[in-house]
């Protein structure tokens, strides 16, 4: 029986795009679990491996802009609807019942919040790991251009050493969230200031 998982990566992030992932398959044919569960090198050859046994999946990501645009909220329920809507399409015509990590279903149709589902069913476990891993290779990226802000180590969460490059550097227009970011220094008592112009979109020199 297929059905549809989907999960969500980098919701409290303070740089990088929020990731939404709906995989569709068989339970009893994928296995996998929470993303964070998993060591970095296991995580990648779990992924991979879902790749293969699910039917379909799809990520979808929500940029820094989006969420300062459209708010938090508004974003994750546009992703998963999207994103849900655009696996469903790709098994046509079957409609799967959609089932998803946490406490909210998005009022999408057909669908099943499920706390802690990541860990429990294995579809929504593959969405978890596939999206993490793609989160991960673009916070690398954004490494590769951006070494002082240690997106390798940090994947864009709030960590000092994140903290302390954000006090020090600065936050980049259209990578980091700005609010977010503005809210965590002040907590500490510190300003923020810009890294580059804060009219322009950063995210963009990233391919």
């Amino acid at each position: 029986m297929l059905i549809v998982g989907a999960d969500e990566n980098a919701w409290g992030n303070l740089a990088g795009p929020m990731f939404v992932t709906a995989v569709v398959g068989d339970p009893d044919a994928i296995r996998c679990g929470d993303s964070k569960t998993y060591s970095k090198k296991g995580l990648h050859h779990v992924a991979a491996q879902a790749e293969k046994d699910c039917t379909a999946f799809v990520t979808l990501t929500g940029s820094p802009r989006d969420i300062a645009i459209r708010g938090y909220s508004a974003t994750r329920q546009w992703l998963f609807w999207r994103c849900i809507a655009e696996a469903r399409r790709k098994v046509r015509p079957r409609y799967p019942t959609a089932y998803i990590d946490g406490v909210e279903d998005f009022a999408v149709r057909d669908s099943q919040a499920i706390k802690g589902g990541d860990a429990t069913n294995p579809v929504i476990g593959a969405a978890s790991c596939i999206g993490k891993v793609r989160q991960v290779r673009y916070m690398l990226r954004l490494h590769a251009r951006w070494p002082e802000y240690g997106f390798d180590h940090n994947r864009g969460y709030g960590t000092q050493d994140h903290i302390a490059a954000i006090a020090a550097h600065g936050a980049i227009p259209g990578v980091h969230r700005i609010r977010r970011c503005a809210s965590t220094l002040s907590k500490r008592g510190l300003p923020l200031h810009f890294n580059g112009n804060i009219n322009q979109d950063y995210s963009k020199e990233i391919t």
